[in-house]
């Protein structure tokens, strides 16, 4: 599999400048009680409107295959469009809800008029976590191409005009079909993964799980007033043991509350590590998703920084993200997916994704670059398929919610 973008909503969906993780949702939220795994959903439950998210910009393809769980607690009361692209105006390839017959189908969202669904559909209930896998192919110069399928049963493939443009969003929620696109609705989505690449279809079944920094790991620090906690003035060095605290905050935070300080390393070789909580579950993440949140002193400058993600045991390193970043007070995101272990074409073992750490090194502290936060969110297979789908908890990562 060669993911894109992932997410159990275990981030909090909060939209942050940057690179992105989630765009400017309307209509929708974030759920704590009704949710497949973690601590988390995406809630759309609008009244005679619309509720939706979509992701922050992605690369743009003509080709989008993804995974998602949805569950109604109420079955819309108009013909809905739940998963689509581009535009807020849904015109293209799409996962779609006909109100006659309480089923989901595969469809080509055409705007200003109805959409063409394919020939069968899969009947849907509310209180029932289903998996839907989807297949967007675009052609841009002429019929677009969807394929669905509900809980492993494919559903009749749609085609139909759709998409003359790349879309580099991929939207999540209750729009109604054309050419009325309010509707009521009371629906959630939860364990989302995105694709670029047609074979991985269909992803399959899956759920996503957060991870957080839970110690320190072996810091280099030169000397004083390299690095320090918040903006107390009290450095960190070799020997501190709680940087970590620093950084730990699960959903991610939309306000600075505390924080590195790279404030003035001697060296681009200095840096503060830490690790990560451990997975316990049975198998392997199939991808890990880094998302970290910073902002700065503001100011004139250049703040040359790199975030890192390192299997410790073997020695391999990929940044999540490298480069110049002055927003000010503002807090930003930056994010990096890896399908395989950092700096290798490994797949992922359960030993590497435990043996993780991350490294915050500042090659220009001007102005001082702060870390707020960072969260992996990883992909696992499910252990067992079960019809209702019940949630997938981890028990020690999701024991304490912060």
């Amino acid at each position: 599999m060669t993911p894109i973008w992932a997410c159990g909503l275990e981030c909090g969906g909060t939209a942050y400048s940057g690179e992105g993780h989630w765009d400017t949702p309307s209509g929708s939220s974030i759920d704590t009680v009704t949710v497949r795994s973690g601590l988390r959903s995406l809630r759309a439950n609008p009244t005679a409107g619309q509720g939706w998210a979509l992701t922050a910009a992605l690369t743009g393809s003509l080709r989008w295959v993804g995974r998602i769980y949805i569950r109604f607690t109420t079955l819309p009361d108009a013909d809905t469009i739940l998963v689509w692209l581009a535009g807020t105006a849904p015109n293209s390839p799409c996962v779609f809800f006909k109100v006659s017959d309480s089923k989901i189908y595969a469809a080509i969202a055409n705007n200003g008029a109805a959409a063409a669904l394919g020939a069968t559909g899969a009947t849907v209930t509310t209180g029932i976590w289903y998996r839907v896998d989807f297949d967007f192919n675009i052609n841009t110069a002429g019929a677009d191409f969807c394929d669905v399928q509900v809980d492993g049963t494919a559903l009749g493939q749609a085609t139909g005009t759709g998409l003359s443009i790349t879309p580099s969003n991929a939207f999540f929620g209750a729009y109604g079909d054309q050419p009325d696109p309010t509707v009521t609705a009371d629906v959630y989505f939860d364990d989302i993964i995105l694709s670029n690449t047609a074979a991985d279809y269909p992803i399959g079944a899956g759920h996503i799980l957060s991870y957080i920094p839970n110690a320190d790991g072996t810091h280099n620090i030169a000397g004083a007033n390299d690095f320090e906690r918040t903006l107390t003035g009290t450095d960190i060095t070799n020997a501190t043991t709680d940087a970590w605290t620093l950084i730990d905050e699960r959903p991610l935070p939309t306000t600075a509350v505390d924080f590195i300080n790279g404030i003035a390393p001697p060296n681009a070789t200095d840096y503060v590590e830490w690790q990560y909580e451990d997975s316990v579950e049975a198998d392997a993440p199939r991808a890990v998703f880094a998302l970290f949140i910073c902002h700065d002193a503001g100011g004139a400058g250049s703040n040359n920084t790199t975030v890192t993600l390192r299997e410790h045991g073997g020695g391999t390193t990929a940044n999540i993200f490298t480069g110049t970043a002055n927003n000010g007070a503002t807090l930003t995101s930056h994010r990096a997916i890896f399908a395989t272990v950092p700096g290798t074409a490994d797949a992922w073992t359960t030993t590497e994704f435990n043996a993780l750490r991350s490294r915050f090194l500042v090659a220009d502290a001007s102005p001082d670059p702060y870390i707020d936060a960072i969260m992996l969110e990883a992909e696992f297979p499910d252990a067992v398929a079960a019809a209702a789908n019940p949630p997938y908890r981890n028990p020690m990562v999701h024991l304490l919610p912060q």
